[in-house]
């Protein structure tokens, strides 16, 4: 295998509106300069596929097409890139398509295109033979489910007895607490890029900074214990009801009788945005479990990329149809796949995933290739709360998502591994339609 790698600035000048946090929130300093990372490989067939990877809340589908069409200058056909963001909340947005969010600065979203296709030239001019190999990590002490049903005070006041969801910390959640990595080692000059997923939300910080968050900080750590150049292609995992598990309790009051209750019932609570020391820290724990990680050579390497897409089912009622989940495989090998998905998409997908492959090693990344909103399970939607009602006006839905969501994702999930894969016939999910290259 042959491989090549370039990453490129797109910080921004400040002030400049952010993403993800809260409307109205600036970037009036830089904490961390934002990167675009493009890493291209070839194997020795001479199929190429690559990894666009920015700094950025999430990327529109348009952009994501159009720099799908300009990757086939550098020999990449168009359904071979993978176009993916780490999540950040502390970086502009450059999706006009999204309601009520912050404003789009026309002139940044366009530099961030042209150093996108830049960086993909300046790979794909620089391909020499790589190492690869494998490696895993577990962090159950750094991610949590966000997602707890509570009493709800203001019923409980009233005299009723009514539970809610809240944004709440719950061990007992699903999460999704791997660390899975493939590592690319050239060996002359000595330095490596690690792909790398890992499942959970990037709000640390409330300041007005822009930041690439515990995703950005990972490359430097890992270079200083390398001894060499690292670079992290970080693809968002399955976060969409995980946040980092940093607690906090309430305090326990008497008085007023709405904070007595509090206390009672819904005591356990987020330290809601930790900071820059609390991101600083999270980010050398994470780097010190991936560069502990045993590493384990691929055999036999062979690239393949495979998209598959469903419309996604809303409510009855809805005026219009729901959005089209796209689900791209990046294949390394037999064994070694990227599954790419555009929404934040919970995390239980990844951890029924592994349980259908076990002897395969995966990379479920969300935040790729556009983004549809939150992919919930059929649980959350009977549940409620933010994720899978509040947030609809955000990403522009008609309507909730229908019951029956979860068997669509899994399915087109099913088609898009090989046939040989799982024990499941992919050709009996004939309602998804796709492409296959390579």
């Amino acid at each position: 295998m042959r491989a090549g790698y370039a990453s490129l600035d797109i910080t921004p000048k400040t002030p400049i509106d952010l993403a993800g946090n809260s409307v109205g929130r600036q970037g009036k300093s830089v904490l961390d300069p934002l990167s675009v990372r493009a890493l291209v490989c070839e194997d020795k067939a001479g199929r190429r596929a690559a990894i666009l990877n920015f700094d950025l809340i999430w990327v529109p589908e348009e952009l994501v097409d159009r720099l799908r069409d300009s990757a086939r200058a550098q020999g990449v056909p168009s359904d071979s890139l993978l176009v993916s963001c780490t999540h950040t909340h502390s970086a502009p947005e450059i999706n006009q398509r999204l309601q009520y969010g912050p404003k789009v600065a026309a002139d940044y979203a366009a530099e961030v295109e042209r150093q996108a296709a830049e960086a993909m030239r300046v790979a794909a001019a620089d391909l020499a033979e790589v190492e690869i190999a494998e490696a895993q990590a577990s962090a159950p002490d750094l991610v949590i489910n966000r997602r707890l049903s509570v009493l709800d005070v203001d019923a409980l006041r009233l005299g009723r007895l009514r539970r809610q969801v809240a944004n709440r910390p719950n061990a007992k959640g699903e999460s999704d607490d791997r660390i899975a990595m493939l590592w690319l080692t050239w060996p002359q000059p000595r330095r490596s890029v690690v792909i790398a997923t890992f499942g959970c939300h990037p709000t640390f910080l409330s300041e007005e900074v822009v930041s690439a968050e515990y995703c950005g900080r990972i490359a430097g750590l890992l270079s200083r214990q390398a001894g060499h150049a690292v670079g992290v292609v970080f693809l968002q995992g399955f976060s969409g009801d995980a946040r980092p598990r940093i607690l906090a309790q309430r305090p326990f009051r008497l008085w007023p009788p709405r904070a007595l209750a509090e206390g009672v019932f819904d005591r356990a609570l987020f330290v809601r945005h930790p900071g820059a020391e609390a991101m600083a820290k999270f980010a050398e724990r994470m780097a010190e479990r991936m560069a502990a990680a045993a590493r384990n050579t691929l055999p036999t390497t062979r690239l393949e990329a495979v998209e598959r897409r469903a419309v996604l089912p809303l409510r009855d009622g809805a005026l219009s149809s729901g959005p089209e989940l796209r689900v791209q495989r990046v294949s390394l090998s037999a064994r070694h796949h990227i599954l790419a998905l555009n929404g934040e998409i919970f995390s239980g997908y990844a951890n029924w995933l592994r349980a259908q492959w076990p002897d395969h090693h995966l990379l479920p990344a969300g935040c790729c290739n556009g983004m549809v909103g939150y992919v919930v399970t059929d649980r959350a939607l009977q549940e409620g709360g933010y994720e899978p009602v509040r947030s609809l006006s955000t990403f522009g839905l008609a309507a909730p998502f229908a019951q029956g969501i979860e068997a669509a994702v899994r399915q087109t999930l099913l088609s898009a591994m090989p046939a040989s894969a799982g024990q499941l016939d992919r050709h009996r999910f004939i309602g998804n339609h796709g492409r296959d290259s390579l």
